[in-house]
């Protein structure tokens, strides 16, 4: 793989990780339209720099988390991330065949969706704060939106507005929970 093949993969990363947009989608996509193999060590790399960005934006609250390993801010994390596991590892055999590019319009059309319906039903109801039963739901769009093509984030952020949970906690909560899952991957 050449450079600039690598230098435009970690710029489609970068571009699209913070947006409620599919960064994994995209790659997939542009790989697929160019003809590129996307290497486990490129993969790697970027998911190691999306987690340092991540980290290096939400330091304060990681640190808060560390503190107290026991709040209900840390147990949500966990409660999130519980069911994005097991979903992962029940879809692993269509996750393996879903990187080929298949299912990414349909994918595609399903982030779309989720954001469209969140903003609709979302003003409908007032926010609560985020709560156990909101961040298991949250974990298990995480779990779904572990396809190429559905947004991580729009998937997350969106179950926190169909929840109930407010729109910045919702948010801030979608990047905390994509910690411990980069990690895991």
């Amino acid at each position: 793989m050449e450079i600039l093949h690598l230098i435009v993969l970690g710029f489609i990363q970068g571009l699209t990780e913070f947006l409620p947009i599919s960064s994994s989608g995209h790659l997939v996509l542009f790989s697929n339209l160019f003809g590129l193999d996307d290497t486990i060590i490129v993969s790697l790399l970027l998911h190691v720099a999306t987690l340092l960005s991540v980290v290096t934006v939400l330091h304060k609250q990681i640190f808060q988390l560390a503190a107290h390993p026991f709040s209900d801010k840390s147990i949500s994390v966990a409660i999130a991330t519980l069911p994005t596991g097991v979903i992962a590892l029940i879809l692993l055999p269509l996750l393996e065949k879903s990187f080929s590019g298949i299912a990414l319009p349909f994918c595609f059309l399903i982030s779309a969706g989720l954001l469209v319906v969140s903003q609709y039903i979302s003003g409908k109801k007032p926010p609560h704060p985020l709560g156990y039963k909101d961040a298991f739901i949250i974990g298990v769009f995480q779990g779904l939106a572990t396809f190429p093509g559905i947004s991580r984030s729009g998937a997350t952020i969106s179950a926190g507005l169909l929840s109930g949970v407010e729109r910045k906690e919702s948010a801030s909560f979608s990047f905390l929970i994509s910690i411990p899952i980069i990690i895991l991957s």
